[in-house]
């Protein structure tokens, strides 16, 4: 590969690990395989978020990607909030996307801070969240029923956010939990929220919701208008970014495409090795089927009682003892947090056949009118 415009030593020891990969590839016969695809990807993570993006399309189209995230997207602007809307909606008036700072109760705050900041808190090491080998988990609550620990009353004061952009979300039964805590430079895969998959067809809920519970690294979350839709011929046209911030509330219609964009090296904190972009994420459900036993992990389990706390691997519980006084406090108003659009959330690696040229294109924007619809692995997200 041609040397690269971006000149750092993590650059050049990604280009040495891809140049290795494709060494060893070759020794057995093949151009690329998973190694070198994953080099490749690392590699042009680092050049497209450094503004080398010429460079970066030669590793992309390397390795097999036709369509990348666009450049505002993976080289996003940290300091772009005054250039932004209050809510994204769509055609017909809903929202897709909104924000708010300070809209929690202080003890909702105080019980997932509690529970979930901190690299070595029971919570995390008890679900093994850092081995390879971890799947998905997540627990489930009746918001009927009456509260029985902190995560119900939590879920409770979620939900009355929730409801300021998504009304319907009042009325909800049921509420979906999972958490995620990751490095600065890791982001989450592009996915639609959704249940039963294949089971009766593909349930979505009211609205999901995100709580940066640490909003002290690691890049945006990416809300797109990209609808789970069968009969979609293309992919996303517009997109929306909301940046970490402490005590963030992101709700969004999880029948959009969504995902968190890798954080960039040029906004990475002091202490990157430590830090940790810890998110709650909840969905609510007018109806949901759950499992009937709380263990061991896994998806849609119940939340188990208090007296788990005594079972080994189950200690973790005890942070949730419920808070008598959380329903006295005051209901904070908040303020409307910066939802940023952006325009050409997915780009063509390369201009091709099938691309429909569009005059009113900004230059050296590859925007994604095809005639032909890529498969998920065809499109670059950072990773």
């Amino acid at each position: 590969m041609a040397s690269t415009g971006v000149d750092d030593e993590r650059t050049r020891a990604l280009r040495r690990a891809m140049l290795a990969s494709m060494a060893r590839a070759s020794a057995v016969g093949r151009t690329v395989d998973a190694d070198v695809r994953d080099a490749g990807s690392r590699l042009a993570l680092a050049l497209a978020q450094g503004g080398a993006d010429a460079e970066a399309a030669d590793a992309l189209a390397f390795v097999g990607f036709t369509h990348r995230l666009g450049k505002k997207v993976l080289r996003y602007d940290d300091a772009c909030e005054g250039d932004s809307s209050v809510a994204a909606v769509d055609e017909a008036g809903s929202t897709i996307v909104a924000a708010r700072d300070g809209a929690a109760r202080e003890s909702t705050m105080r019980t997932l801070r509690s529970a979930f900041v901190g690299r070595e808190r029971a919570f995390w090491r008890e679900h093994g969240y850092d081995d390879d080998t971890c799947g998905f988990f997540s627990y489930v609550h009746d918001l009927e029923s009456p509260s029985t620990n902190a995560m119900d009353v939590a879920a409770l004061d979620v939900r009355r956010v929730a409801a300021k952009s998504f009304p319907r979300a009042a009325r909800a039964r049921w509420v979906e939990w999972w958490a995620h805590k990751r490095p600065h430079s890791h982001g989450h895969q592009m996915h639609f929220d959704s249940h039963d998959e294949g089971l009766n067809g593909i349930k979505h809920p009211i609205c999901s919701v995100v709580v940066f519970v640490d909003g002290s690294c690691g890049g945006p979350t990416l809300v797109t208008n990209q609808k789970d839709d069968a009969s979609r011929s293309s992919l996303a046209t517009r997109g929306w970014l909301v940046h970490p911030r402490d005590g963030r509330i992101v709700v969004f219609d999880g029948d959009y495409l969504h995902g968190v964009i890798p954080g960039r090296p040029d906004f990475a904190p002091a202490n990157e090795e430590d830090a940790r972009r810890v998110t709650v994420m909840f969905s609510f459900w007018d109806d949901m089927e759950t499992h009937e036993t709380w263990k061991p992990k896994g998806s849609a389990r119940p939340f188990p009682p208090p007296d788990a706390s005594k079972i080994e691997g189950y200690s973790w519980r005890a942070d949730f003892d419920l808070d008598e006084n959380a329903n006295d406090e005051d209901e904070p108003r908040g303020e409307p947090a910066p939802v940023v659009p952006v325009d050409h959330p997915w780009e063509r690696v390369r201009d091709d056949d099938d691309a429909e040229e569009d005059e009113e294109d900004e230059p050296n924007v590859k925007r994604c009118r095809t005639t032909r619809f890529p498969s998920y692995d065809e499109c670059f997200q950072g990773f």
